[in-house]
């Protein structure tokens, strides 16, 4: 039950509203897994699950039965003088049923039954007869060489334990899909920050071009050029701005908040992350082998697989059954005069016996165990691929890390470098020692290296993320320690 253990704390610490400002990577995973449709059914299925051994335990609740019948019978004898004219039957019964796990069945029944029939040989007229039997009827040959009671709880706790591990695996989709669009909205803010600025300091540029202009002391190539970067620069923010909004209604989106796709910008506060990592390979593929839900899943139902064969070959097994039963009898002309004969316990009643069940062709059974070996196999081939996979993305997700990491830090080494050029540029500007075509070169340079250096930022934080779930860690980080 540690999933769902964990997916509830999830949910327990969904404390924070969408209108509560800066919202947080945190508060957005947290609102995301709350309202998520695709969590509230994995979790409900798990619950479904949960119950399929409770509702097999519950068959051995005892069941009480009662029973009242009254029968006139005025048909024609074919010898009226010993069969009597007519017959009245009156017959009631109480009693208590109960199954139990290994297939027995008891019963305590007391039966009455009373018979009017007047004729010149009955020498009780009307007669009752009483009795109190216990009775069992108990399978030998399933039950006590194979025990399907066994195979089927285990066969019901493994599937519970696969749909929890899906109901895991629903919530990592929704904590990856809430962190990607998170950080996909914070820097597309920070690009158009950047779109901005460049904007700004090409305005500032064309205005001085327009100043100098009037005094004769620009030339209209320099002002063109001023003129066209501010342009390319004006295209740049509206791309930014549409691209913020786009990412905006996907963040609404993934948080289930369309209703407020009309809102103006949503503020967020810098997404960090506190994960654990792993730092090389075999100790990212031991760690991913262990905890990943995904192969919990396959493994629990490779599991059930196991034990759903083991049931369809043990219920297509011939039956032989022992049936006994003991129990005391009274009998005289009135019901009070029978129970009290009952009460003498001098009257025993014994039976035992057997029955068998054998299949005359096989034929379904055959076809039931066939199933079964194909689920079994079925399973393993899906628990391969799913290995297989796992492997394959968790050494993607390591090399992905390796080279986010290199990519932010070079190209933060080349903002700092274009940024002292362009510094440098303007101060030979000033001095007027620079050309505009440098100087208009020499922004987009630096434009162009702070919104890659945001793209790999953005995809450092993503790759965290993706080498955490690759390796099993997102649940459990933030199903347990985000709280």
């Amino acid at each position: 039950m540690r999933f769902i253990f964990a997916g509830t704390a999830i949910l327990l610490f969904a404390a924070f509203s969408w209108g509560q400002s800066p919202l947080s990577l945190a508060d957005s995973v947290r609102e995301a897994v709350e309202k998520s449709p695709e969590v509230a059914r994995a979790m409900i299925a798990a619950r479904q699950a949960a119950l399929q051994e409770p509702l097999l335990l519950s068959e051995t609740d005892p069941d009480f039965f009662g029973l009242y019948n009254w029968k006139k019978d005025e048909s024609p004898r074919a010898a009226p003088l010993v069969q009597g004219e007519k017959s009245e039957e009156t017959a009631f019964d109480l009693g208590i049923t109960q199954q139990t796990l290994l297939g027995t069945t008891a019963r305590l029944a007391w039966t009455n039954n009373r018979i009017s029939n007047p004729s010149a040989f009955r020498s009780l007229d009307p007669s009752v007869d009483s009795r109190l039997t216990l009775s069992v009827d108990q399978p030998l040959l399933r039950y006590f060489w194979g025990r399907p009671d066994i195979a089927r709880r285990s066969l019901f706790r493994a599937s519970t334990r696969a749909a929890e591990a899906q109901a895991a695996t629903a919530i990592e989709n929704i904590v990856l899909a809430a962190g990607k669009a998170y950080v996909t909205y914070y820097y597309a803010q920070e690009n158009l920050k950047v779109a901005l600025e460049s904007r700004t300091s090409s305005k500032k540029l064309a205005d001085v071009y327009q100043d100098r202009k009037r005094y004769g002391l620009a030339d209209d190539s320099d002002l063109a050029q001023a003129e066209a970067s501010l342009e390319v620069d004006e295209a740049e923010v509206l791309l930014s701005t549409s691209l913020l909004e786009r990412a905006r209604l996907s963040l609404l989106a993934v948080l289930h908040r369309q209703g407020e796709s009309s809102a103006g910008e949503v503020a967020v506060s810098t997404p960090t992350l506190d994960l654990v990592l792993p730092t090389s390979e075999p100790d990212a593929v031991a760690l991913g082998l262990n905890s990943r839900p995904d192969l919990e899943a396959a493994r629990a139902r490779l599991e059930a697989a196991q034990w759903n064969e083991r049931v369809a070959t043990l219920d297509t097994l011939p039956e032989l059954s022992f049936l006994g039963s003991y129990g005391m009898a009274g009998l005289d002309t009135g019901y009070s005069p029978a129970w009290k004969d009952l009460s003498q316990w001098d009257n025993p009643v014994v039976s035992a016996g057997l029955a068998f069940r054998v299949p005359f062709a096989g034929r379904k059974e055959k076809l039931e165990r066939k199933s079964g070996a194909l689920t079994l196999e079925d399973a393993r081939q899906e628990l391969a691929r799913v290995t297989e996979a796992a492997l394959r993305d968790i050494r993607d997700q390591m090399e992905a890390r390796r080279l986010a990491l290199e990519r932010v830090s070079v190209r933060r080494r080349i903002v700092a470098i274009e940024r002292k050029k362009l510094e440098a540029e303007r101060a030979n500007f000033r001095r007027g020692r620079s050309s505009t075509d440098l100087l208009v070169r020499f922004q987009k340079d630096l434009q162009r290296a702070q919104t890659v250096a945001l793209l790999a930022e953005a995809d450092e934080l993503m790759t965290q993320v993706e080498l955490s779930r690759a390796t099993g860690g997102l649940f459990r980080a933030w199903g347990t320690t985000h709280d």
